[in-house]
């Protein structure tokens, strides 16, 4: 949901990332995700990318998560046209 969504729009300029932070978080709770980034058994299976986005949810760093995932969009060259 971070890097389709709301890193895209971020990176497109349709939504800051301080906007984009306080739905995410309010999103977040409402459907209960937090259960979800407590388990760590799968961490195998995901890019080293997509870890380090679940450890910072876990930890409720959500403005930080969607600041590293725009950078990496930036490094990579990705335009989400």
């Amino acid at each position: 949901m971070i890097r389709r969504y709301y890193g895209a729009k971020c990176l497109r300029k349709e939504l800051s990332l301080s906007r984009a932070t306080t739905e995410l978080k309010r999103v977040m709770k409402k459907q209960k995700y937090h259960q979800s980034f407590v388990a760590g058994w799968y961490d195998e299976l995901f890019s080293k990318r997509y870890r380090l986005l679940r450890k910072l949810l876990k930890y409720r760093m959500y403005y930080l998560a969607l600041a590293v995932d725009v950078a990496i969009d930036k490094v990579k060259g990705l335009t989400w046209r």
